[in-house]
């Protein structure tokens, strides 16, 4: 009886993995971000809570809460490019590319605050409006409006930043390379505003 219900479970675990009697195919490969400059190998600091930089995983709209690349045709229809999966939702793969790009181009200790809840530092929040491929003009559009709270609360700066990239055609391999191109603009950017204020 015990090995029946170990098998159940077991072929419930892989009902995530293969279709069993249908026709879904799992992507041949998950589409990610990298950042053009990781925090190197020799990435330890160490700084007073105050120096520290949190960033907060962005708010998204409903349509970009999926592991598909949206495709903006200019009305209020919203498509997916067929057979292109993000690893992650285009948020979360965006919270680790602006950690990785803050780390390496700032002076201030980055942190996830879901890993090191913060006291006093500042926190980097915001929403990521789109994350897409506009068809009419075929290029990748990153739209992030950031938002820098200083401690406590007292001072919060607004900020909206934007990048594209051309992708040629609307496949999930050029569309996820020119997505990443346009992330780390849009990383870069913020990076340099997070160094000036």
């Amino acid at each position: 009886m015990k090995l029946t219900s170990l098998s159940a479970l077991a072929l419930l675990s892989l009902s995530g993995c293969v279709n069993i009697g249908g026709k879904a195919v799992a992507p041949v490969a998950l589409l990610t971000l990298t950042a053009e400059g990781g925090a190197g190998t020799d990435s330890a600091r160490t700084a007073p809570t105050s120096e520290t930089l949190g960033v907060a995983l962005p708010l998204a709209p409903q349509a970009l809460n999926v592991t598909r690349i949206p495709v903006y045709d200019g009305s209020a229809q919203i498509t997916y490019i067929k057979g292109a999966t993000w690893a992650e939702v285009p948020a979360a793969l965006f919270k680790s590319l602006l950690i990785e790009t803050l780390s390496a181009k700032t002076s201030r200790l980055v942190l996830d605050p879901r890993a090191a809840p913060l006291s006093g530092g500042i926190l980097l929040s915001g929403r990521l409006v789109q994350f897409g491929v506009d068809a009419p003009t075929g290029r990748a559009v990153v739209i992030y409006d950031a938002l820098l709270t200083r401690p406590g609360g007292k001072t919060v700066m607004a900020h909206r930043f934007q990048a594209f990239a051309p992708v040629g055609a609307i496949e999930g391999s050029t569309a996820g390379r020119a997505l990443n191109q346009a992330a780390n603009d849009v990383a870069n950017q913020v990076s340099e505003w997070v160094r000036a204020n």
